[in-house]
């Protein structure tokens, strides 16, 4: 896409516009977006706005005009070295509260982990042909997308998504777990559901 930052924002202003008012009338250099009529629903929230987004331009529009971003095929040493104090120096800067950073890790709980290896690496072979995320990986210092997955026992996965809410990460959110066998996804979603419970009861109410 031809200057996809200037369409991102003129996106992010108009569906941001519609959700709080109801309505919009948005002539961009990029996007013309209308709404004539009101819409809206009695007593509803607007829903929060996440931009999936790992580079310094679109992190930047994330923190300025989104709630929170949702990255991928980052470590916990980018997240906290560059992903968190770039959107919240933004948001700070836009004076909106701190943002959401819902980390997305692919995992899944194994004994077999160099099978789950190869699985992980055909289903997420075609990022290995996506400009963005190539240059994601590059970052990391990988070859390939499927060496950012998380593969192991309970504990390698438990440590590894502690690893990303210790570098800022206010969510964590496990993808992937259907490469897994039925087996593999019980263990994966048991383990998760076991940490989200801790870690709920660790937040004082």
């Amino acid at each position: 896409m031809d200057r996809p930052i200037r369409y991102a924002r003129e996106y992010l202003t108009a569906l941001r516009t519609v959700l709080e008012t109801g309505a919009v009338d948005l002539q961009g250099e990029m996007l013309t977006a209308v709404a004539p009529m009101p819409v809206v629903v009695p007593g509803a929230a607007p829903p929060p706005i996440l931009l999936a987004s790992v580079g310094t331009q679109s992190l930047r529009l994330a923190g300025e005009l989104a709630d929170g971003t949702f990255p991928y095929l980052a470590s916990p040493a980018t997240l906290a070295g560059s992903i968190v104090p770039t959107i919240s120096a933004a948001a700070a800067a836009a004076g909106r509260p701190a943002p959401r950073i819902v980390m997305v890790v692919p995992a899944v709980v194994t004994s077999d982990v160099e099978g789950v290896r190869e699985r992980a690496a055909a289903h997420m072979a075609f990022y290995d042909e996506v400009p963005a995320a190539q240059e994601s990986v590059r970052r990391e210092g990988l070859a390939h997308a499927h060496e950012m997955a998380v593969i192991g026992d309970e504990e390698t996965v438990a440590a590894a998504i502690e690893r990303y809410f210790d570098a800022g990460a206010t969510e964590v959110s496990i993808a992937y777990t259907d490469i897994g066998t039925p087996e593999e996804q019980a263990r994966t979603i048991g383990l998760l559901g076991r940490l989200n419970r801790s870690r709920a009861m660790a937040i004082p109410a």
